[in-house]
């Protein structure tokens, strides 16, 4: 039994995605494939346009065989931890054999030694990458872009030092590098095989080179939408000057012409099941964007404001949130207007639109540094639920159940009951007793994040989607 796992958001599910999971399944010669899905939110900080299920339908019905569910902590975190969540479910099912990813070159040529740089322990990072970070912090650079720009300024460094007649060779290479790892899936691919190599996971990496239009609308194919912002062009402005020339749009590009009213431009750029779950979700007004959180999020935030000052939980707390940060949400507080216009109004070039967007997730969804803090590092995910699955997948299933080093779950509450995910009052302080808390905590996080994403569609349609305690896998 031969098996390929896919991390990503499918947001929506596009014909990009179809093509990784057919390429996926043909390079590694997999028997099934594994999907480890983002749930109700996603990386770059927003709310996933469809719910998780009618995304997970979509995966099924565009070729996946498994569709996973990436806790909420992993799946609105940076690009390092979201490849480290979906990493560590896989590595744990202990039937994987492979991850796939996209990249624009298809090979790991320039990426594989970046990872394996990234991977090293603080202590063992050379003395001189370091003072260049600290130089491209004190600039103002994201700490994401000054790790990157620093790796660079080393390997040029290290090359041009290497002889006499490397110079020349050591620049092109170092273009190379530079030009490479400034793409999105490239930064993304450098995350999985950090992950890998952290996680000491035996996942074979299957890379497959991205085709068509970018996620910034500009060339290729996406498996997972993690950069850190949205390009601002019309997206139906941009789809007159490219509509010839390739069927393979971002799913950034398809949400904004669902965004902008093009719903007719959508045929022909989803799968025909995309395009009609999608249809169906619309004409229940169940399509969210960032602004149907506004209301929520802004009295969240006038209700800790007011808590801070008789010595409640300061915004700091928060995953993300720095002081400075926080500062500016209390400045600015009562220019808010909408979730959008108040990230574009406290963005710094320090603190990018992502980060902000992502922070101020976290406040909303209540997820705070401390919670990251109880996850061990050898074990990042103590579980792992599952979505909606193929009755064809059913074999794989059952060895998933025998062999994985988690609780593999599918109903929700007889899940929480189970010894793995309750925690007796008056048990003793044990190591089981300790992974049992925080599996817990991290499920019900995730429960909390869709029990948002619910009541938004609940403002905008005057009802309330079914709860989270009565789903069941989508299984088709």
């Amino acid at each position: 039994m031969n098996t390929v796992g896919i991390i990503a958001e499918y947001n929506p599910f596009h014909k990009g995605h179809a093509y990784q999971i057919q390429k996926a399944r043909e390079l590694s010669g997999a028997d099934y494939v594994v999907a480890v899905m983002s749930p109700d939110f996603v990386q770059r900080g927003s709310v996933a346009l469809a719910d998780k299920w009618t995304r997970t339908g979509m995966a099924l019905l565009g070729g996946a065989d498994l569709v996973l569910e990436l806790p909420v902590c992993y799946a609105c975190a940076s690009a390092e931890y979201f490849a480290e969540g979906g990493v560590a479910i896989l590595n744990a099912l202990n039937v994987i054999d492979g991850l796939s990813f996209g990249c624009e070159a298809g090979t790991l040529e320039f990426l594989s030694g970046a990872a394996h740089f990234f991977a090293l322990p603080r202590e063992e990072e050379p003395a001189l990458y370091r003072t260049f970070l600290q130089n491209r912090l004190k600039m103002g650079h994201s700490f994401p872009q000054a790790r990157m720009e620093a790796y660079l300024d080393f390997r040029s460094t290290e090359e041009s030092c290497a002889g006499p007649c490397a110079p020349d060779e050591s620049c092109r290479d170092t273009a190379r590098l530079a030009a490479q790892l400034s793409q999105p899936n490239n930064i993304l691919a450098v995350e999985y095989l950090k992950a890998i190599e952290q996680l000491h996971s035996p996942l074979r990496p299957v890379p497959i080179r991205r085709i068509g239009e970018g996620y910034h609308g500009k060339a290729a194919v996406c498996d997972s939408d993690t950069p850190d912002s949205d390009a601002h062009a019309s997206a139906a402005s941009y789809f007159a000057d490219s509509e010839s020339s390739s069927s393979f749009v971002s799913a950034t590009t398809i949400r904004r012409l669902i965004r902008e009213g093009h719903t007719d431009k959508l045929q022909g750029l989803l799968p025909d099941s995309s395009c009609s779950l999608l249809q169906k979700a619309s004409e229940h007004d169940a399509l969210l964007f960032d602004d149907a959180l506004g209301q929520m999020l802004q009295l969240r935030l006038v209700e800790l404001g007011c808590q801070e000052r008789y010595g409640g939980t300061p915004l700091t707390d928060y995953l993300d949130v720095t002081p400075d940060l926080a500062n500016r949400i209390r400045n600015c507080l009562d220019e808010y207007k909408s979730f959008d216009q108040f990230v574009t109004l406290i963005k710094t070039r320090q603190m990018t639109e992502a980060r902000v967007r992502r922070a101020l997730l976290h406040i909303l969804l209540n997820i705070r540094t401390s919670d990251a803090a109880h996850v061990r590092t050898e074990r990042p995910v103590l579980y792992a639920r599952i979505l909606g699955f193929r009755k064809s997948a059913q074999p794989l299933i059952r060895k998933i159940r025998k062999d994985a080093s988690v609780p593999v779950i599918s109903d929700l509450p007889a899940a929480l009951r189970l010894p793995a995910f309750y925690v007796p009052s008056g048990a003793l302080d044990t190591e089981d007793k300790a992974d049992a808390a925080s599996r817990r905590a991290m499920l019900l996080q995730t429960v909390y994040s869709s029990r948002i994403r619910s009541l938004a569609v609940q403002n905008q349609t005057g009802r309330l989607p079914v709860s989270e305690y009565r789903r069941q896998p989508v299984i088709l």
